[in-house]
């Protein structure tokens, strides 16, 4: 559910997405602290930015609320073409 921010949930699916796209992707899944976080969203949007050509707002992202669908629907709709 999307109503409130939720950046677990966010991540799981970015990081999942990630390892589809290419599994052989280094992201760590570690985002206990905001550093963390940070560092997780810029790797997942560097990395369909470079190898999938889809530009992604990383603050919608890290929102992770309902503008944060958006985004994730961009990674979505590539990979199931």
């Amino acid at each position: 559910n999307f109503s409130r921010p939720n950046f677990e949930l966010v991540a799981d699916i970015l990081y999942w997405l990630a390892q589809k796209y290419d599994p052989q992707s280094d992201i760590s899944d570690d985002i206990n602290e905001e550093k963390d976080r940070v560092e997780f969203m810029r790797t997942v949007v560097n990395l369909f930015a470079v190898k999938a050509r889809i530009k992604l707002n990383a603050k919608k992202l890290y929102q992770a609320d309902s503008e944060a669908v958006a985004e994730i629907l961009k990674i979505t709709s590539v990979l199931y073409k």
